[in-house]
């Protein structure tokens, strides 16, 4: 069996890799604040948020 040098094996493995596998930064996560901006004083609310929804759902007590 031929043998090869692993400096051949790296750069061709890395090469290989490179293609397969997209190499890009991690994006910063946002706040709780900035994901929810756009919608800041858009949403409408039907009814009183804390009004009880058991009726809705048959067969809880």
């Amino acid at each position: 069996m031929p043998s090869i040098s692993s400096k051949k094996i790296k750069t061709n493995m890395f090469r290989i890799l490179h293609n397969i596998f997209r190499i890009q930064p991690i994006p910063q996560k946002k706040t709780v604040e900035e994901a929810s901006s756009a919608m800041q004083g858009k949403v409408i609310y039907h009814e009183e948020s804390d009004t009880s929804t058991a009726d809705e759902w048959g067969g809880t007590t």
